[in-house]
């Protein structure tokens, strides 16, 4: 499913689209550190979108690792908008809305 996607303060453990939910995570009840995601049952995507939103989701913390390594390595003089990009990403995905 295209970006952007939201999480909102109402429903933190949903995954949105503009209107739609794409997927909700709930925590498990045998491990505090697992989270079970799945396509919420009324989204309207096909297997094929929702496995490729699972693996996006599963990718995510990769992903976070890598930006911030990249932010870290890039002169931000020099690459202006793509460091104001990445930190844009970074307050998105975190709770308190640092970017460094």
């Amino acid at each position: 499913t295209p970006g952007p996607w939201t999480c909102h303060s109402h429903a933190p453990w949903s995954v949105w689209r503009g209107d739609t939910q794409i997927a909700a995570c709930r925590w498990t009840e045998h491990d505090d550190a697992a989270y079970l995601c799945r396509p919420a049952p009324y989204c309207e995507q096909n297997d094929e979108m929702a496995m490729a939103n699972a693996r996006l989701i599963a990718a995510a913390p990769e992903l976070l690792a890598a930006l911030e390594y990249t932010l870290a390595c890039v002169n931000p003089r020099e690459y202006a908008e793509v460091v104001e990009q990445a930190r844009a990403a970074l307050r998105k995905a975190r709770p308190d809305g640092e970017s460094s």
